[in-house]
């Protein structure tokens, strides 16, 4: 059983999400307080770990202005999830709720709480699916009852073939007669078989404390151990049984922990849980090479991030191992797992991390880490904000053929442009060539006083690269703000010969009045004059002599039908691309002898980046 989705209603600042679409490693990223931890809180909730309380229901904005007090709550929290299941185990489902119908092959799962005079309620977890209209049959089998069942087939008049003191025999008559008796969408409860299938879900601590981690890789081999079939109805024996596994499973914690730490000679966990009260957690002892007890609490953080990290990739080697047994499947919640860790341990507890995923266990991350960021699939990441409500905003980028997502990885780490800044920067602008690549940073400095760096832009160069034409197709429909400077040229030739025609444009999706600039009359070095090339020649490309650069030469240079006029500067110059546009920007002196249409297409991309910046 996958998880593929989430959302929530009222609850903190998850106050009306969307789908959150969840994958095999899903990363929460964005501001502080942008609702990541709400999330996997949330998810502790639905799962049935974490109990609900006052302040976990949103504030109702509504009645916020008349309540200066500011105490003003909803009074109905709804968490949603759609998981993913397998031909099995929907086949246990429907045997143990027969009287559903699930679409596409996923579970939706539903649960709410209630606040009332007396403080919070959360109701039972329940299933969306089609049922009997009659609330009497919304159950699973085990709630079905035989009086009720036979009062139902009575009602409706329906040919019961089997026994009458069967439930079975008035389950298939009910079933039989589905279009008879109405069948609607609706919530029932779900009974022990579906429960046992759902994924243990489990958070592991922020902070370095190797101890919790333990406790939490054997709180999830509990729970799967616990309910196994074989354990059934034998709490002696099953106490006995499970303390092995557990004990067979802390005796391989030992090389983990000496491949970080030498002088540690032992490591003792004692688990501590019972039948009334469940898994309390485990207490951690290392012990050095004299026998004597490490104060692990006393120790500095060099010692602490090194038995964190030896925990944590003992906790992945047990889980990943267990995948196979038949256990339930495990969601891992990591909330901040980077928060005091250098460099160097992030990058080794984001393999660790990565390697827990398997075919029954999924991670969840929240962090503010760029380097977790930069090193998952972009698909992977949703990015957490606050609007102006202080209501959580969630974006992502849509799924598609994973062939695809890789392609549009791999360009957008060709184009150095890092996951991260898939989320941060607020404004693409895309051009045609190195030479506006050269100069349209100070450019943009000089007319607006300001840097693109610090504005949110990000400067893309499309020349000869159709990979980049497609990411920036990709980004629009992703929501991100894109922007053209393209030759006008591109008006004129036919759409197979130029990577960013204006035919391939608007089939792209793009709104060639809003979004595409054109600069000409032909391309970008002819928007120029010839004053400012002159200029350039004088300055940095001085004749022998007292031979001078003239505007003159400029304007025949236009005038050559037979060779483009950038490729005559090149040859005038005897120089590239990049460094004729670093030149030619330092030679502007004015922001007056900057071209309108790029000043127009510096003007527009501010205004976006400022606006996304506000939103």
């Amino acid at each position: 059983m996958e998880l593929i989705a989430f959302r929530a209603s009222h609850f903190r600042s998850l106050y009306e999400t969307d789908w959150i679409p969840f994958h095999d490693m899903t990363v929460l990223i964005g501001e502080n307080d942008g609702g990541k931890t709400a999330t996997i809180e949330a998810l502790d909730v639905l799962l049935g770990n974490r109990r609900v309380d006052t302040e976990d229901f949103s504030y109702s904005h509504g009645e916020l202005a008349e309540a200066p007090s500011g105490t003003a709550r909803e009074k109905e929290l709804l968490l949603e999830a759609r998981f993913r299941v397998t031909e099995t185990e929907m086949e246990h489902i429907r045997a143990a709720a027969p009287l559903t119908v699930f679409e596409d092959e996923e579970l939706h799962l539903v649960r709410r709480a209630n606040l009332g005079d007396d403080g919070p309620l959360l109701g039972d977890l329940k299933l969306k699916a089609r049922a009997p209209a009659d609330p009497r049959l919304q159950r699973d089998k085990d709630g079905l009852r035989l009086d009720e069942l036979r009062q139902f087939a009575d009602e409706h008049r329906l040919e019961v073939a089997g026994p009458r003191n069967n439930k079975d025999s008035f389950i298939e008559a009910i079933i039989n007669a589905r279009d008879q008796a109405g069948w609607d969408e609706c919530e029932i409860g779900v009974g022990a078989a579906a429960q046992l299938g759902l994924p243990v879900f489990t958070v592991f601590p922020s902070s370095l404390d190797p101890e919790q981690v333990v406790s939490q890789g054997l709180r999830s081999v509990f729970a799967q151990e616990i309910q196994k079939e074989e354990h059934q109805g034998r709490l002696e024996e099953i106490r006995r049984g499970v303390q092995e596994v557990l004990d067979g499973h802390i005796a391989n914690l030992i090389p983990y922990v000496r491949k970080y730490r030498q002088d540690i000679a032992d490591v003792r966990v004692m688990p501590q849980f019972d039948f009334e009260r469940g898994y309390q957690g485990a207490r951690l002892e290392l012990i050095a090479g004299n026998g004597r007890p490490i104060a692990l609490g006393k120790r500095g953080l060099g010692m602490k991030r090194q038995v964190t990290l030896a925990v944590y990739e003992w906790n992945s080697e047990v889980l990943r191992g267990r995948a196979g047994e038949g256990t339930r499947p495990v969601i891992l919640a990591f909330d901040e797992p980077d928060l005091h860790l250098d460099y160097g341990s992030q990058r080794k507890l984001f393999d660790i991390i990565r390697g827990f995923t398997g075919s029954t266990i999924q991670v969840v991350v929240a962090t503010h880490s760029l380097n977790f960021v930069n090193r998952v699939q972009v698909n992977k990441l949703n990015y957490y904000s606050l609007d102006s409500s202080e209501r959580t905003k969630i974006e992502h980028v849509p799924s598609g053929l994973d062939a695809e997502e890789l392609f549009l990885f791999q360009v957008g780490s060709g184009m150095g442009l890092e996951n991260s800044l898939m989320f941060f920067e607020r404004c693409f602008l895309i051009v045609e060539g190195a030479t506006e690549m050269g100069a349209l940073p100070s450019l943009f400095e000089r007319h607006t006083g300001t840097t693109m760096w610090s504005e949110g832009i990000r400067l893309l160069n499309g020349e000869g690269n159709g990979g980049v034409r497609l990411f920036a197709k990709f980004l629009n429909q992703s929501r991100r703000n894109v922007v053209f400077l393209v030759d006008e040229d591109v008006k004129t030739q036919p759409g197979s010969e130029r990577i960013f025609s204006q035919e391939h444009l608007v089939t792209d999706g793009f709104d060639i009045d809003t979004q595409v600039h054109f600069l000409g009359p032909r391309e970008f070095e002819e928007a120029f004059t010839d004053e400012v090339w002159a200029k350039m020649g004088h300055t940095f490309y001085p004749r022998e002599g007292d031979a001078q650069w003239s505007a003159a030469e400029f304007e025949r240079m236009r005038q050559d039908t037979e060779r483009r006029f950038k490729d005559s500067l090149l040859r005038a110059f005897r120089t590239d691309p990049a460094t004729l546009g670093i030149r030619l920007a330092q030679c502007v002196e004015s922001p007056s002898e900057i071209p309108n249409a790029i000043r127009t297409c510096f003007g527009r991309a501010q205004q976006i980046a400022n606006r996304a910046e506000q939103d």
